[in-house]
């Protein structure tokens, strides 16, 4: 919202009323608490109170020194200490970390991102554009290990996949053109985070990697779902697996529900593969292209569409079991704030 002359158009006041969500909602196991980030830095604090009834919430927090927004490749992770950062790929060498108390600051970083940092072992993996991976103190910018470096080529620029769990301890991600690795900790001959597989991958590598149980996927160069076998944490395997062509191409996902992983197409089909790389169904988009992350409610999955619908599929058979006109588009996946019995979820 602005005030203009209305003879020459001078501008003498602009602010902004509302911003697009920065990733998805993320909620404390614990307190029940629903944080969330808009592309503005604004962070919202939800207690389960906030549900049950209408109303307007007010921001927590807001970094007055921020002008622009949170663009491109953006990513929200809540901090294994408590809090929440936010990061992306255009906003300069730095990331929004909220505290405990949601006081925001920004943390500088080394490199400019060339994808949104997550939590990892106690601390934010933050993949760098000149290559390195890095593995910070969120409350002192410091790094808790010595970074892993790939391989550089001359004038290279690195525009990695946003990084993925595999469990605890390991982190997998790509470097978006040819390689996908396996990283984790190492402790000798000093701290380091280290590769311990790799495999190649025709890039460029644009969707989204995820996890289902005991195998990786991503959508390669050629518009295929290729799999990768990671086995058992500590394995140190990525052993490459089958594809599915997904002409004309992907539109949504890779994302995993439970031990399946989903992903759609641009000629609105949603594909789902299970772990042991089998593909066990295939349905049609009936509500149009998806938005967000799926959630995962007993035998089905929830997810959202552009248009506003809420929809819920049986996970064995892709078959509708209900759907809600919410009246309004859905930027966001949905979000699980209480388990109901009967295996059902308010979300």
């Amino acid at each position: 919202v602005g005030a203009v002359s209305a003879q020459d158009g001078t501008r003498y006041w602009e602010t902004r009323v509302a911003a697009p969500p920065a990733g998805a909602p993320m909620t404390d196991a614990k307190s029940g608490r629903t944080l969330l980030f808009n592309r503005m830095g604004t962070l919202f604090d939800l207690s389960p109170d906030t549900f049950k009834k209408s109303g307007v919430q007010n921001a927590a927090g807001s970094p007055a020194d921020f002008k622009e927004s949170f663009s491109g490749a953006v990513g929200a992770t809540a901090l294994d200490g408590g809090g929440a950062a936010i990061s992306a790929t255009t906003v300069g060498p730095r990331a929004l970390v909220a505290t405990e108390t949601n006081k925001l600051r920004w943390l500088p970083l080394p490199d400019p991102l060339g994808a949104p940092a997550i939590s990892f072992q106690g601390g934010l993996l933050a993949p760098g554009r000149m290559g390195q991976v890095l593995l910070l103190d969120p409350a002192a910018g410091t790094s808790l290990v010595q970074p892993f470096q790939p391989r550089l080529e001359r004038g290279a620029e690195f525009r990695w996949t946003a990084p993925v769990l595999l469990n605890e301890r390991e982190v997998l991600l790509s470097d978006g053109q040819s390689k996908l690795y396996r990283l984790t900790t190492v402790a000798k001959p000093e701290p380091h985070l280290a590769a311990v597989a790799e495999a190649k991958l025709p890039g460029p590598i644009t969707a989204p990697l995820a996890v289902a149980g005991k195998t990786a996927f991503a959508v390669n160069g050629s518009g295929e779902l290729v799999s990768f076998a990671v086995g058992e944490p500590g394995t140190n395997t990525l052993t490459g697996g089958k594809s599915w062509p997904l002409s004309p191409g992907a539109a949504w996902g890779p994302y995993a529900a439970g031990s399946q992983v989903l992903v759609a197409t641009t000629d609105g089909r949603l594909l789902c593969v299970n772990d042991q790389q089998e593909q066990l169904w295939q349905v049609e988009l009936k509500h149009g292209p998806l938005s967000g992350t799926p959630l995962m409610s007993a035998d089905a999955v929830l997810l959202t569409t552009k248009s506003g619908r809420l929809c819920r599929l049986a996970l064995a058979s892709g078959e509708e079991l209900g759907v809600v006109d919410v009246g309004e588009p859905i930027a966001a996946g949905p979000v699980a704030l209480q388990a109901l019995a009967a295996g059902h979820m308010q979300a």
